[in-house]
């Protein structure tokens, strides 16, 4: 089953998981006539669906990002996925602390890796005066 985090009815996801249901994110839609908000950011739909789900604890929201990595990849048939021998080096590079962060935090700082080579990048830097109280 797939779900994008729309506004309105969710599927259970959590209850859907238990039971043996893959169930997964993805997202058709960058800035189209029916929902304007969309970037092709599968980070934003994992949150989106983490919100919309009421997720919580780094577990649920943990859930949260497998549906648009682990899971999206079985729902495609894809074999060699994730970090083991044999698949693809394209991935999105994070610097959080966790799985979970990955979602909560909405990092901005990202590199992208495609084939093992840098694609992209973006770095994003919040300064602090030392003068703020």
């Amino acid at each position: 089953m797939l779900t994008n985090g729309p506004t309105g009815p969710m599927p259970p996801v959590l209850a859907l998981r238990e039971v043996g249901a893959v169930v997964w994110s993805g997202s058709d839609n960058i800035r189209d006539a029916w929902w304007p908000y969309g970037d092709g950011d599968m980070l934003a739909i994992a949150r989106q669906v983490a919100y919309q789900s009421g997720f919580r604890t780094d577990e649920t929201l943990s859930v949260a990002l497998d549906l648009v990595t682990n899971a999206a990849a079985r729902a495609l048939g894809l074999e060699a996925y994730g970090i083991v021998v044999g698949a693809p080096a394209d991935l999105l590079v994070l610097d959080v602390p966790t799985p979970a962060a990955a979602i909560s935090a909405s990092p901005t700082s990202r590199t992208v890796l495609h084939a093992g080579e840098v694609v992209a990048t973006r770095v994003e830097t919040v300064e602090v005066s030392p003068t703020c109280p």
